[in-house]
This record gives C-alpha cells, structure tokens and sequence, in this order.
C-alpha cells in the first residue's frame, strides 16, 4: 500500500507546486501589472518608461480603463491597484476594507484639473459654472471617467447632460467646438498641457480656454495656479494611486518611485503639479 500512496502524494506535491507559482518580484525587478485611468495614458506611459530605464529588469504593463470601471473593479476587491484622477471617498475606503483580504492605501501623487474649453470664434472669455446651460451644446472626452459626475455634484443641476455629447477621440471634439461655436467642452487639463509636446501645442492652439468665476474675479487655468490653490479646488484633480497592502512588491517599487524626484519632474514637465514639488524647483508655466 505505502508503494502506491507515496507516488500519488508526490505528484499531489508538485502539482499544487504547479498552480501556486512563487512570485520571484521584487521592488525593482519582475513584471506585474498596474491598472490606470485611460485618461491618464500620457503622463502614466512617461512614469513606466522612466522606472523602466532606471530598473532595466522589470516590465510592468498597464492595462487601462475607465476610471468608474477600475473603482468598481477595486472595491470588489477584482484588482490589487489602480491609479485614478481623484481620491476615493471614505465610505468607499470602507466598503473596499470590509470585502477584502488586506486593508488598502491611496496616495495623492500629482494633480489636474477641469479645463472648459470653446472655440477661438466664441466671444466668451470666461465661464461662470451656474450658467453652463447657457451654452447650446456640451461635450464630454468620456462618460464613465468621473467629469459629468462631477460637473452634476458641483452644479446640483443634472438636466445639464440632456444637452451633453460624449466625443472620445480629443481631436475630434475639438474640432466640434469650430462646427458649434456657442459650445463647451469639459476635458482633463492634461490633454493639452504639456508646453513641450507638439501635440498638445496644436491642440491649445485651436482653442480658448476659459478662465472660471469665483466670486467676483476669474482665475486663468494654468499650471502656476494649480499649484498656489489659486484655481478653484473644486476644479483639481487628485491623481491617486490606490492599492492592497499585499499587492505585488514591483507594484508598491513602482508607487514608491512616483514620489520620487524624477517623476516629479516628468509630471511638472508634462504642465501638471506633482503632490512635492522638487528642491530644483523648475519654473511653472503661467500661460
């Protein structure tokens, strides 16, 4: 009898061996895989090839998606981590901790904001969020990303959206603003950004950005005004990585780096305001 178990239990052995492999990952080398905000392709990309060059080792592929998607994804605990454009509130904290394994963490890395854009030919110079329905047409780069919840929240004022058009190609939408001049758009600041990017300066230049009313002034958005808080809060965004206190050690290297110096640096360089900004200060962009 022991002649027949003992092969039996050997092959139990190493199959179990088999379908729970070790994860060999450490801080700086391995491959994983981080889950993003689609609309934070540009500076995410920049981030993993920069940790990339300095790690030669590791590989990390992003998957992204929505962010209402990866929210729901994380919460039910289907995903280890995900970098969105704003912070989870607490009852989401909450709902997340009760349903899984690991408490989780989220941290601030940089910010954005709401940009409201027109076209050139429109004579309005600034936008006063009361009276967004004053505009014929409203234009949004995505439905699920968070912004017409968000613009909703801040107007108390849902009938806005029987007017509103998702338009998920940027280019195309801006080039809907020239077609209907008394038109609005409510995009990442990211998208156009980047001073630096021939891209970005193409697109900033078929449009006019509004400055917004606060009170009885209006404030420009710009890069300089995101950082002082001199642009509307209500208006930021907080890009915020989330994720389970047992997540993959590549993973938390790679969070660990976005703090650091050198994505500081990228994410100022991409016209955006990371959560410390650099001793070298660089000088911030103010148009």
């Amino acid at each position: 009898m022991k002649k027949i178990l003992f092969p039996i239990l050997l092959l139990v052995f190493f199959s179990c061996k088999r379908n729970h492999p070790t994860n060999t990952n450490t801080y700086f080398s391995g491959t994983t895989t981080i889950y993003a905000d689609i609309q934070l392709k540009y500076l995410i990309d920049q981030l993993v090839q920069a940790f990339e060059n300095i790690y030669d080792k590791s590989t990390i592929n992003v998957v992204y998606k929505n962010e209402e998607d990866l929210i729901k994804a994380y919460l039910y605990d289907s995903l280890q981590n995900i970098i969105i454009s704003r912070s989870l509130s607490d009852t989401e904290i909450i709902y997340h901790n009760q349903h899984t394994a690991t408490n989780g963490k989220q941290m601030v890395f940089a910010y954005d904001a709401l940009a409201f854009i027109t076209s050139k030919n429109n004579s309005v110079s600034s936008l006063d969020i009361n009276k967004l329905n004053s505009f014929n047409n409203l234009f949004f780069s995505n439905a699920k990303s968070g912004v017409p919840k968000k613009i909703i929240s801040i107007t108390k004022d849902s009938s806005i959206l029987s007017k509103a058009a998702v338009i998920e190609n940027i280019d195309e939408l801006i080039g809907n603003l020239d077609k209907y001049p008394n038109s609005v758009a409510v995009v990442n600041y990211s998208v156009f950004s980047n001073p630096y990017d021939k891209k970005h300066l193409e697109r900033r230049n078929q449009i006019k950005v509004l400055a917004v009313q606060e009170k009885d002034t209006t404030i420009a958005l710009n890069q300089n005004n995101i950082a002082k808080e001199i642009y509307p809060k209500i208006y930021q965004k907080q890009l915020t990585v989330a994720f389970n206190e047992s997540v993959d050690p590549l993973v938390k290297g790679f969070v660990n780096f976005i703090f650091k110096d050198r994505a500081a640096k990228i994410c100022i360089h991409s016209g955006l305001v990371p959560h410390a900004i650099p001793e070298l200060q660089v000088k911030l962009v103010t148009e």
